[in-house]
C-alpha cells in the first residue's frame, strides 16, 4: 500500500512577526527536521508564497534552506497555491491566474534555480505538477484553469465527488473525459481523524488504515502541517510515532506525484463545487464555505461585498489599461517591498506594488476569523484579523488613488465594526 501525506503550511499576510517565529521554532523547524533525519519519509508540502516570504523577512533563512535541500533530493515533493490564499472560486479568474502564477514564480525564486540553461538570469523550478487550492475550494471551472496551466493534478476533498457519502467507497485518483488534469482526492474521514487527534496513541491510526488497505487501494491524507507542533503540543511526537507504525506495517510513504503514477485511475465526468471543511450532509444543504461564507453573516456578507466590488474595479482597470505581466522581471521578487523600493522605475514600481497588495487583500482567513464558528472546541473569531484585513483594503484603495473605493470600504468597515 502507498500512503501519500500532502501537509499544508501558510501563514497570512497580515499574520504578526511574533507568531510567525512562534509557529515555526514549535512546529516547522522541528517538522522538517524529523523528515531530514529519516530517509524513509517522503511527502508533499504546500507552502504558499505568502508563508516562504514571511519566513524569510524573519530570518529562518536556514530552514528555507534545509527545504530546498530536501526537494532539490527527492525528498520532499512542492505543489504549487495561490500565493496569499484566496478562495479561487469566489474571486474572478484573471485575479485567480495572477495568484498562480505570483506563488510559482516566488517558489522558483525560493526552492529554484536563478540561471538558465545557458547561463542566463531566469526562475527553473523542477516537477511542479501538483496543485493545491486553499481551502481545498474547488468547481469545475477552476479544474479547467488549472488544466490550461499545465498541472498534472489537483487535491481535492472527498466531498468534491459526486454523490459522496461517509459510506462511499473511497478511491485516491481521477481522470476526466475532456481534461489532462487528474482529481486527487484525499481521505476526508482519516485526515480529519489525525488533524483533529490530541493523543499520541497511534494504535488507532493504524487499525484504520489497515483496514483502508484490504481493499488494495493507495490512500492520501491531506491536513494543515501546522497540526505537529503548533494546534497540538505533542504533535511531534505524534508524527515521529505514526510513520514509524506506518513503515513497520510495510506501509510505503510516497509522495503525492508518485502515488498518482503507481495508482489506477477512476474516471467521472466532473466534479462538486467543494471545499474541505464541508460534508455530505452540509453539501445537500448548499452549505459548501462552513467557514468561509456562513449562511445568516452579517460580516461575512459585508466583507464579500468589499471583495466583490475591489475586485470587479480591479479587473476593470486591467481590461481598461491592461499591461505586461507585472511578475515578468527575471529573477526579481516583486513581492518583496524592501527589494520594490530599490526599483528606479517609480510608475512601474507603483504597478507592481498595487497589483501585490490587491493580490494580498483577497486572502480567506478574513473570512475564517469571522466565521464565529467552532473548531475543534475553539471559536474562529478574531476582531484583530478582521481589522487588519479592512486596513489592507484601506491600503489598497489609497495606493490605487481610488477614493469611491475607499468611500465604499469605509463604510462597509463601519458597519462591520459594529458588528465585532
Amino acid at each position: 500500500m502507498n500512503l501519500a501525506l500532502l501537509l499544508h503550511i501558510y501563514q497570512p499576510p497580515i499574520q504578526e512577526s511574533k507568531a510567525v517565529k512562534e509557529i515555526a521554532q514549535s512546529c516547522y523547524i522541528p517538522l522538517i527536521k524529523s523528515i531530514k533525519n529519516n530517509q524513509h519519509i517522503k511527502l508533499t508540502l504546500n507552502m504558499p508564497l505568502s508563508l516562504v516570504y514571511q519566513l524569510h523577512v524573519n530570518g529562518f533563512e536556514k530552514l528555507i534552506s534545509d527545504i530546498k535541500d530536501l526537494y532539490e533530493s527527492d525528498r520532499l515533493e512542492l505543489t504549487s497555491c495561490a500565493a496569499y490564499h484566496p478562495i479561487l472560486t469566489k474571486i474572478p479568474p484573471t485575479l485567480a491566474e495572477k495568484e498562480i502564477i505570483l506563488n510559482e514564480y516566488g517558489l522558483g525564486y525560493y526552492f529554484g534555480k536563478n540561471k538558465g540553461f545557458e547561463g542566463e538570469e531566469a526562475i527553473l523550478v523542477k516537477n511542479i505538477n501538483g496543485f493545491f487550492p486553499p481551502e481545498m475550494a474547488v468547481n469545475q471551472d477552476l479544474l479547467k484553469l488549472l488544466d490550461g496551466m499545465g498541472y498534472q493534478w489537483v487535491v481535492l476533498d472527498e466531498t468534491a465527488i459526486p454523490g459522496y457519502t461517509r459510506a462511499s467507497d473511497y478511491y485516491p485518483v481521477y481522470n476526466f473525459p475532456d481534461l489532462n488534469i487528474k482529481a486527487v482526492c484525499r481521505h476526508k474521514g482519516m485526515s480529519d481523524f489525525l488533524s483533529f487527534k490530541r493523543d499520541t496513541n497511534v494504535e488507532d491510526l493504524a487499525k484504520v488504515i489497515l483496514e483502508l488497505s484490504q481493499n488494495g487501494q493507495s490512500l492520501v491524507l491531506g491536513l494543515d502541517g501546522e497540526f505537529f507542533g503548533h494546534h497540538f503540543d505533542e504533535g511531534m511526537f505524534l508524527f515521529e510515532a505514526f510513520v514509524r507504525k506506518i513503515l513497520s506495517l510495510g506501509i510505503n510513504l510516497t509522495t503525492v506525484s508518485e502515488l498518482v503514477e503507481k495508482s489506477e485511475e477512476k474516471a467521472i465526468s466532473a466534479i462538486s463545487e467543494s471545499t474541505w471543511g464541508t460534508s455530505a450532509e452540509r453539501m445537500i444543504e448548499g452549505d459548501i464555505y462552513t467557514l468561509w461564507d456562513v449562511p445568516g453573516s452579517k460580516i461575512h456578507t459585508l466583507l464579500w461585498e468589499i471583495l466583490a466590488k475591489v475586485a470587479q474595479e480591479a479587473d476593470f482597470g486591467a481590461h481598461k489599461d491592461p499591461a505586461k505581466n507585472l511578475y515578468d522581471y527575471v529573477t526579481f521578487p516583486v513581492w518583496d517591498l524592501e527589494e520594490l523600493n530599490r526599483l528606479p522605475d517609480v510608475s512601474l514600481k507603483n504597478k507592481i506594488y498595487q497589483e501585490v497588495l490587491l493580490l494580498q487583500c483577497l486572502s480567506s482567513d478574513q473570512f475564517w476569523w469571522s466565521s464565529n464558528v467552532s473548531v475543534n472546541g475553539k471559536v474562529m473569531f478574531s476582531p484583530l484579523f478582521v481589522q487588519r484585513s479592512l486596513e489592507l483594503y484601506r491600503l489598497y484603495a489609497t495606493v490605487t488613488q481610488n477614493q469611491d473605493l475607499l468611500n465604499f470600504i469605509n463604510i462597509k468597515a463601519q458597519e462591520i465594526a459594529a458588528l465585532l
